[in-house]
């Protein structure tokens, strides 16, 4: 059987971490007026809020590639940039997703169990369905994954529960099976596992979530701009931002410089941003 082969997997997710401590509540008077407005592209309606995310590009079909979804009760969904809905890929307690960079080959992401354990699946039909590979995997279990603006075909970043950032390798044999095992390299700057709420839109600028509002916080050279998520041609904005995400790979049509997707914290319903428009409305360049 013959079926689309996605190219690249992009960049990675993160979720918006909650501080401890008393806040004093905020009300509507007090908070800023928003420096920016991002208008929603389109939307995507989903069973449970999204927690964690990840992009599987389609080389040969752009529109076509996929975005696999974590939601909070645990489930992995997929979806394209023109879905309404999702669909099920599996059932379960994951806690993380990444995806892998493969070049002219079938798509495969990465999920991750409660336990510490890697579970991956690879594409294996044309209809965008999922299948499990074998995971070899030794000793080393990791906390959650560590997502980069490029990433690799042949290696992952994770972060252990003792905070440690190590570099697992990954071999795929005949998509039945893969293989992980720890690289012996220093960490080095390329070590993505540092930037744990902070996303790079472009070089100069990052974005990271606002916990406290519905808005994200664009970052230039310490200067914070407050963005806010607006209502789009009938699609709705976003009315409390909870984890954020953005790949810069050709995902088809509008997103052909990328997506940032913003999901609702308390609903299921996630809203995607057209990266080229996005860096054009900011100036990101």
């Amino acid at each position: 059987m013959t079926f689309y082969r996605p190219l690249t997997v992009i960049f990675a997710l993160i979720c918006a971490a909650c501080q401890s401590g008393e806040k004093t509540p905020k009300t509507e008077t007090s908070k800023p007026t928003a420096e920016f407005s991002l208008r929603a592209t389109s939307d995507i309606q989903t069973p449970a809020p999204i927690k964690a995310a990840t992009f599987v590009p389609n080389s040969v079909a752009s529109w076509l590639g996929h975005i696999i979804l974590l939601d909070n009760t645990g489930i992995l969904h997929r979806a394209t940039t023109g879905s309404a809905e999702t669909d099920v890929v599996a059932l379960g307690k994951y806690t993380d997703v990444i995806g892998l960079a493969r070049e002219k080959k079938s798509g495969v992401f990465l999920a991750l169990t409660p336990q510490g354990q890697i579970k991956a699946f690879v594409q294996s039909d044309d209809e965008g369905n999922y299948s499990p590979l074998a995971v070899s995997q030794g000793d080393v279990n990791i906390e959650r994954f560590c997502h980069s603006a490029i990433p690799s075909e042949g290696s992952i970043w994770g972060e252990t529960k003792a905070g440690k950032a190590v570099n697992l390798t990954t071999e795929i044999f005949e998509d039945t099976s893969l293989t992980l095992t720890q690289a012996e390299t220093e960490i080095d700057k390329s070590n993505p596992c540092e930037a744990k709420e902070v996303l790079e839109l472009s070089p100069n600028y990052t974005l990271k979530p606002d916990s406290d509002s519905s808005r994200l916080t664009l970052s230039k050279e310490g200067e914070d701009i407050s963005v806010e998520i607006t209502n789009g041609l009938s699609i709705g904005g976003i009315n409390q931002a909870g984890f954020v995400t953005l790949t810069s790979t050709n995902m088809g049509s509008v997103f052909n410089e990328g997506v940032l997707l913003v999901a609702d914290e308390n609903e299921g319903r996630l809203v995607l941003i057209s990266r080229g428009y996005a860096l054009k409305e900011l100036g990101a360049r």
